[in-house]
């Protein structure tokens, strides 16, 4: 009884520690089937960005889907916020990078693996665990309700390989 616990506790620190590096370190990426996401876009001075974006977002909920089925909390601190900056450029606790918005594809839907109901346009975070997510953003009569972040995980930053769904609302 005594080693169920303790691997319990364990897992949940392993777990809690992965949320830290899995956005900060980068990925092993071996696998040729996937996108090319590696390489951070640079900065440009004269962006025009959607202002609408711009400003503090509190994580409102995560998720992480193991490829073998099932899901779990990725205990990402609440105290965390992602900033997007009016220079093209976010920061998520020591990591930063560049983002973009563009309308949704059909292979946006496949890649995310879900449905179209009813988001039109994706923001992307370039070098987001040194690679690329991506999301939907969720607008009523144009004002931002939610912004998602997906990406793909592996090991050894968590213990199953699996896709991360973190919301975003205004903070």
């Amino acid at each position: 009884m005594q080693k169920k616990w303790f691997l319990l506790v364990l897992v949940i620190l392993i777990l809690s520690a992965c949320i830290n590096i899995n956005v900060e370190n980068p990925q092993n990426k071996e696998d040729p089937e996937k996108e090319n996401l590696d390489v951070p876009k640079k900065i440009n001075k004269d962006l025009q960005v959607p202002k609408e974006f711009v400003g503090f977002w509190r994580v409102f909920s995560e998720r992480i889907f193991y490829d073998i089925g099932g899901a779990g909390a990725l205990g990402i601190p609440v105290t965390r916020n992602l900033e997007i900056k009016e220079d093209g450029t976010w920061q998520f606790g020591t990591s930063t990078g560049t983002w973009e918005i563009a309308n949704i594809t059909d292979e946006d839907w496949k890649k995310w693996g879900i449905d179209s109901y009813g988001p039109t346009r994706k923001i992307t975070f370039n070098n987001w665990n040194n690679a690329v997510s991506n999301g939907p953003i969720e607008e009523t009569n144009g004002r931002i309700d939610f912004i998602w972040s997906i990406y793909h995980v592996e090991p050894p930053l968590v213990q199953n390989p699996g896709t991360v769904w973190i919301k975003f609302g205004q903070a």
